[in-house]
């Protein structure tokens, strides 16, 4: 990950505006933060929304959603434990079947079972967490260890 790639990720991450902003301008943060390829795309994926302002999510592989974030344990590889919330959710970090990038986030099917308002079944059979519902955010790892400055608490997370 670039220097100028985590600085733009933070900005994302800490300023709300600025993602509503620039979330559907590629051009505008490939300026910001001299960013192409492949992590230009990531940053595009985002704060991305459809038309009713809800968080639209497009991963690569053709994955698409606009109510909630891919979550099935199914879609997921190297899944390992990483934080335990008080609500008894439990964080994971992992890679996505298609992507390299380590995110951390939950498994709808322990969402279904604490919290099942938060998880829908999309249409083609892979449940999906709207992580809004849970008052959480997804994050790549490496924002997340930035965040809790690697000690498991989930400021970054929650």
């Amino acid at each position: 990950m670039s220097r100028q790639f985590q600085a733009a990720l933070m900005k994302f991450i800490d300023d709300e505006q600025y993602r509503r902003q620039v979330a559907n301008d590629p051009q505008r943060i490939a300026s910001d933060f001299k960013l192409t390829g492949t992590e230009l795309d990531m940053l595009m994926a985002v704060g991305r929304t459809d038309g009713a302002g809800r968080a639209r999510v497009k991963m690569p592989g053709g994955c698409s959603c606009s109510s909630g974030t891919p979550s099935d344990r199914r879609l997921k590889t190297g899944v390992s434990e990483v934080a335990t919330l008080p609500s008894g959710l439990r964080l994971y970090r992992f890679k996505y079947r298609w992507s390299e990038t380590e995110y951390v986030g939950v498994m709808a099917q322990e969402v279904s079972e604490i919290a099942p308002h938060a998880v829908i079944e999309g249409d083609d059979g892979f449940l999906r967490v709207d992580y809004d519902a849970l008052g959480l955010t997804m994050l790549p790892y490496a924002a997340w260890i930035a965040g809790t400055g690697g000690d498991g608490a989930t400021r970054a997370v929650a």
